[in-house]
């Protein structure tokens, strides 16, 4: 080989690793990034619960108020409808638990991450406020058939069971 050649040889060799360095940083932040996004969309779909900061427990009753009259107004045989929802306190907190167990016995322990003093509950979310009651008060309640209908439709659409809920008729 001549000299000249070999001088060629030897100067790509001193960029071969910066450029290898190079393009491996430029795939990690190309694939880290879509990672990170993945993960956020990931984290939003699993968790389906309100946060307390954006909205009260009270916020949550009289939405839930309204969607009841919302719903009880299409019941044919119902007129004018208002409602009220009793809740059991406020939003609680979801940590991440680990289950351990076999048939005749079983431990559940909260995920805790850090160490020492900086030990800390991996929060996962909040549950939205428990419905324990919901008073109707509606123009057609008084018949018996729609005020079945109107208990069956509430009970299902929000998980509250028939005896906690009470229709009556009004104007």
């Amino acid at each position: 080989m001549s000299e000249n050649v070999k001088k060629e040889i030897g100067g790509y060799r001193k960029w071969i690793l910066p450029i290898a360095a190079a393009a491996v940083g430029i795939l990690l932040l190309i694939f880290g990034t879509n990672g990170e996004k993945d993960s956020k969309k990931v984290s939003v779909q699993e968790s389906s619960f309100a946060e307390p900061e954006n909205t009260s427990a009270t916020e949550f009753a009289s939405a839930t108020e309204r969607k009841i009259c919302t719903i009880c107004e299409e019941i044919v045989g119902v007129g004018k409808v208002r409602a009220v929802v009793t809740l059991d306190g406020g939003y609680r907190a979801v940590y991440a638990s680990d289950v351990q167990g076999s048939d005749s016995s079983y431990r559940n322990e909260t995920v805790l991450t850090g160490s020492g003093n900086s030990e800390q509950a991996i929060l996962v979310g909040y549950e939205s406020p428990r419905i324990v009651g919901i008073g109707i008060v509606c123009e057609g309640g008084d018949d018996p058939n729609v005020r079945q209908s109107i208990i069956r439709l509430v009970s299902a659409a929000f998980d509250v069971g028939a005896h906690k809920i009470y229709v009556v008729g009004g104007e």
